[in-house]
């Protein structure tokens, strides 16, 4: 039999190998472009995400510390809130890796010390540090701390490296040393918003045992940072010492200041999550979210009323409310006069005076007004504010200097600024006092 020979047509047939050969070299460099995307962009957008997320963190932990001293000198709950961490943005093809997460802790308590200056008189309150930590992957940025009114950044791996965010802040204008302390444990981790509830307390009965001694008064606050920071620091003044700082080995050192009399000395604690549970201190009720306030007693029927004026009538019987139930007292006719009302005053030396109360038949053309002066006889006069008529009001008069005590006296006027109801107090208002309606004469 004779066998045909193999067709060398097909045999030589290379059309094929071509576009195989394409296509692998076109899925190679696909798969290049891929994981040098991978490896080189997504990281550097993710770093960006994280860069943004720490300008805002930044933003947000200054608001933090603002808060916590406002609370402090105000007594007024704070509500400051902070994004623990961050998302990375949706991707199709490339990957992410877990979202960053940061970690917002107290740590402590540490103690502040106060003594007189034969040590025979000594006071210590309980004081946290505030901590937060990002978890961030791409960026190293270190963790953030705030300690007696500094906000700083601090960077361990690079040699101590601290850069300040927000200066020290514990001298007032006037001279006072304000101290305020932060209490309670807390920790909050993840990449979620959370909100910080800050509630202050009056802590100046803790201060009564100073009172009349002679001699300066030593106070000893726990620090991180070191002398370098603290020496050049305006912390030095006619009422304020710099003592110098005792560094300690476990990171925790002493800073040593002086105050020449308890009246330059102001000391506040504000809790996280609820009031300050760890050192001496006088509770006051807590006013979440007050406007004016419920100054005069409780919702239900106090004598002093309640200061909303309850709508619909409170059947408790408030005496500040309308019982008809006009919001806020009878707006409709008649004279305006004063139903209740309470004269409060700063921490410290009287820095600061404020009325509340609510107002029988507004006239919404007038105004209400508050005028300080040091004597009874009510003719050296050194502050005056005032604020539209309305009820209830709420508003302060500066006395622009420390008092030791000053009389009051507080005025209704119509829109010509004619004297409708004047009430000048009997008593003067002291330090750690307040006056109500029947402590005035109208």
């Amino acid at each position: 039999m004779k066998l045909n020979p193999t067709d060398q047509s097909l045999q030589n047939d290379t059309r094929a190998v071509s576009s195989l050969i394409g296509f692998i070299l076109l899925f190679g460099i696909l798969v290049i472009a891929f994981v040098g995307y991978q490896a080189q962009v997504v990281p550097q957008q993710n770093a960006e995400m994280e860069f943004e997320h720490f300008q805002e963190n930044r933003n947000e932990l200054i608001d933090v510390r603002s808060t916590i001293l406002t609370a402090g000198t105000s007594d007024r709950p704070q509500f400051p809130t902070v994004q623990l961490g961050t998302n990375y943005q949706t991707r199709i093809l490339a990957l992410n890796g877990p979202s960053p997460a940061g970690l917002l802790q107290t740590t402590g308590p540490y103690p502040i010390n106060i003594s007189n200056e034969d040590g025979s008189i000594n006071e210590s309150i309980q004081t946290r540090f505030i901590k937060y930590q990002p978890g961030y992957y791409e960026i190293d940025v270190g963790t953030t701390w705030y300690e007696n009114s500094v906000l700083y950044l601090d960077k361990p791996e690079s040699g101590g490296e601290r850069v300040v965010i927000e200066d020290q802040s514990l001298v007032t204008d006037g001279g006072t040393l304000r101290v305020t302390a932060l209490q309670n444990d807390f920790q909050r981790s993840g990449t979620n918003r959370i909100t910080l509830e800050l509630y202050p307390t009056d802590v100046e009965d803790s201060l009564e045992k100073f009172e009349g001694i002679e001699g300066n008064i030593t106070v000893e606050l726990p620090t991180r940072l070191s002398r370098v920071y603290w020496e050049n620091q305006p912390i030095n003044g006619s009422n304020v010492t710099y003592k110098g700082v005792n560094e300690s080995e476990n990171m925790v050192n002493r800073l040593n200041l002086t105050v020449d009399s308890v009246d330059n000395l102001e000391l506040n604690t504000v809790g996280i999550r609820e009031e300050p549970t760890e050192g001496p201190a006088k509770n006051i009720p807590t006013r979440i979210g007050d406007t004016g306030g419920d100054t005069g007693g409780d919702t239900g029927g106090d004598t002093g009323g309640d200061t909303g004026g309850d709508t619909g009538g409170d059947t408790g019987g408030d005496t500040g409310g309308d019982t008809g139930g006009d919001t806020g007292g009878d707006t409709g006719s008649g004279t305006p006069s004063i139903s209740t009302l309470t004269v409060s005053v700063s921490k410290g030396n009287i820095q600061q005076a404020r009325a509340t109360g609510e107002i029988n038949n507004v006239d919404t053309s007038g105004d209400i007004q508050m005028q300080l002066f040091k004597d009874s006889a009510r003719t050296d006069e050194f502050g005056q504010n005032g604020n539209s008529m309305e009820s209830p009001f709420d508003f302060t008069t500066d006395t622009g200097a420390n008092e030791k005590s000053v009389y009051v006296e507080v005025r209704l006027l119509d829109g010509d600024n004619s004297i409708i109801q004047e009430c000048g107090s009997n008593s003067a208002l002291e330090r750690k006092t307040q006056l109500s309606l029947s402590d005035f004469s109208c």
